[in-house]
């Protein structure tokens, strides 16, 4: 059974991606657990007073909250006192997924700008699934993957594509832009972290930059998820170059469906 980690604020996008990370839960027979944080701003003499007032609020915002939710799947809760992103971070080693909701005109906004969100994804190992506001599960038939370098890749940041594309029977397509004539070769030939599931390879070349290289690739794939992964040390992947380039992107890449971050050294 998958653990699925739900950080929630109560809000729409929180419920969004509530509902979003409990049609996963179903599809990975899993569970999910949602999370809430507060954290007191008030003078150490009223400190304790205020952090019991508040941690009752937050009780009451998560029972309504999970009135909200179909009665699927199990729910669980928990709620902590501290900061957003390290609470998540620490709470995520015991979990297989972490499930959030972005905002921003570009639907994945906030992803690289540097929210709560993209906060997690670059202080965790866990996959994070990040789901835009407003977006509705719907069946995925077309997984997205996009690849920098393919030899890099551990067994462990491809079991959950795996998983998924398995239960939804799925067809993935990887994405690998490059200039290289031997591209072609070198692709195909170090796919073996791929095992049995079926996959197409785009190959495209640097022309029209990254980011509108992956907006037509998600656009002409009709791809559903999108997948990155995201290097620990001294390396430079997609994720990476995407992250540096925050500024032009947001204006840019307007994909709209989740993002599912995975994590390797």
């Amino acid at each position: 059974m998958k653990k699925i980690l739900v950080p929630t604020d109560f809000s729409d996008n929180a419920l969004n991606a509530a509902n979003y990370a409990i049609s996963v839960a179903k599809i990975l027979h899993g569970s999910i657990t949602l999370l809430h944080t507060y954290h007191s701003t008030q003078p150490t003499g009223i400190m304790k007073s205020m952090d019991s007032v508040l941690e009752k609020d937050a009780e009451n915002d998560m029972n309504s909250f999970i009135k909200k939710l179909p009665g699927e799947v199990t729910v669980n809760s928990k709620i902590l006192r501290g900061e957003a992103v390290s609470a998540i971070a620490t709470l995520s080693k015991d979990f297989d997924l972490v499930v959030m909701g972005t905002q921003g005109a570009s639907g994945l906004k906030e992803v690289f700008i540097g929210s709560v969100t993209g906060g997690v994804m670059r202080h965790t190992q866990t996959p994070v699934l990040a789901i835009p506001g407003e977006y509705n599960f719907r069946p995925i038939q077309n997984v997205g993957f996009a690849v920098a370098n393919l030899q890099l890749y551990s067994q462990e940041a491809t079991t959950l594509v795996k998983e998924l594309v398995d239960q939804l029977k799925a067809q993935v397509f990887v994405f690998h832009q490059s200039d290289s004539m031997e591209a072609e070769v070198e692709v195909p030939s170090n796919l073996d972290w791929m095992g049995d599931i079926p996959y197409t390879v785009s190959i495209v070349n640097n022309s029209k930059g990254l980011d509108a290289n992956i907006h037509d690739f998600v656009e002409k794939k009709e791809i559903g998820l999108l997948c990155m992964v995201r290097r620990k040390r001294n390396y430079t992947g997609f994720f990476e170059r995407l992250f540096k380039d925050s500024v032009t992107l947001t204006h840019v890449f307007h994909c709209k469906i989740p993002l599912l971050i995975l994590h390797s050294e």
